[in-house]
C-alpha cells in the first residue's frame, strides 16, 4: 500500500472508473469517469493551469489543494487519502526530536539550487534535543533519500514502494506517535501530517510553500479510504444518471 496504491479500493469500483495517479503526461479519454487521487502535499503539478481538466474528478489529499481547483471550477473533493487512515496514532508518548530532511538532493531534478539543504549536523541535533526537552532525535528517511549524508543521524529507513508500502505507513505512525519535535528540511506529507496530530513543526522552507500558504489542513479522522469509496460510487452514480 504505497502512496499511489489503488489495491484498497473493491475491485468492482476500480474497474469502472479509470484512475490517475499523475497528470503529468496529460490523459487519455474514456467512456468511463476519470479519476485523479492526489497523494500527499499540495501537488505542484496539478496547481499547474495545464493540468486542468473539465472531465476529471480531483479526489483531494489537503484543503489547499481541494479550495485551488474549485475555484476554476474543477470537479473536487476534499477526500484525504490512505497515508492519513494508515498513520493515525493510537497513543501519543512524545519523547523524540524527529527530523525529516529532503527526501534527495534537488540539484538532481529541476528546481533550484538555492533550496538543496545540507544536512543538520550532530551537534546541532544533540543542541536541539536539549532546548526541546527530547530525550534523543532520530531521522526519518525514505527511499530516494541519499542515505550517506545521514548514515550518523540515528536514521530510520522505509520504503514507501517496496512490501506494499507497509514499512513506511508503520514508521510513521510510530513517530506520529513518539515525536515531541519535528524538524523538517522543507513541506513535505510527513510534516503537514504531523501538525495535524498537534506536533510542532521546526524549518520548513518557506520557498516550497504555496505562496498563500498559512496552514494546510488535512483529515486525521481515519475516515479517508472510506471518503473516496464514497466519492467513487458518489462520481459512478451521476454519471450513470
Amino acid at each position: 500500500m504505497a502512496h499511489h496504491c489503488i489495491d484498497w479500493i473493491p475491485a468492482e469500483l476500480a474497474t469502472q472508473v479509470y484512475i490517475l495517479w499523475t497528470l503529468d503526461f496529460g490523459k487519455d479519454n474514456y467512456e468511463c469517469p476519470t479519476i485523479w487521487i492526489e497523494h500527499g502535499i499540495p501537488d505542484n503539478h496539478v496547481i499547474s493551469r495545464k493540468q486542468y481538466y473539465d472531465d476529471v474528478h480531483y479526489l483531494c489529499s489537503n484543503d489547499y489543494t481541494y479550495s485551488h481547483l474549485k475555484k476554476q471550477g474543477l470537479k473536487a473533493y476534499h477526500t484525504g487519502h490512505i497515508f492519513l487512515d494508515k498513520t493515525v496514532p493510537e497513543r501519543r508518548n512524545p519523547h523524540l526530536f524527529v527530523y525529516a530532511p529532503q527526501h534527495c538532493r534537488f540539484e538532481n531534478h529541476s528546481l533550484p539550487e538555492e533550496w538543496n539543504h545540507p544536512p543538520l549536523t550532530k551537534k546541532r541535533l544533540f543542541e536541539l534535543c536539549e532546548e526541546f526537552e527530547c530525550e534523543r532525535f532520530v531521522t526519518s528517511i525514505v527511499d530516494d533519500t541519499q542515505r550517506d549524508l545521514y548514515a550518523d543521524l540515528n536514521p530510520m529507513m522505509s520504503n514507501r514502494y517496496h512490501g506494499m508500502g507497509m514499512t513506511h505507513f508503520k514508521k510513521c505512525k510510530y513517530l506520529y506517535e513518539n515525536a515531541k519535535v519535528v524538524y523538517a528540511d522543507v513541506m513535505s506529507t510527513f510534516d503537514i501530517t504531523a501538525e495535524a496530530h498537534g506536533i510542532p513543526i521546526l524549518g520548513r522552507d518557506e520557498q516550497r510553500m504555496p505562496r498563500d500558504y498559512d496552514k494546510v489542513d488535512v483529515l486525521v479522522d481515519g475516515k479517508s479510504c472510506t471518503r473516496i469509496i464514497d466519492t467513487i460510487n458518489e462520481i459512478l452514480r451521476n454519471h450513470k444518471s
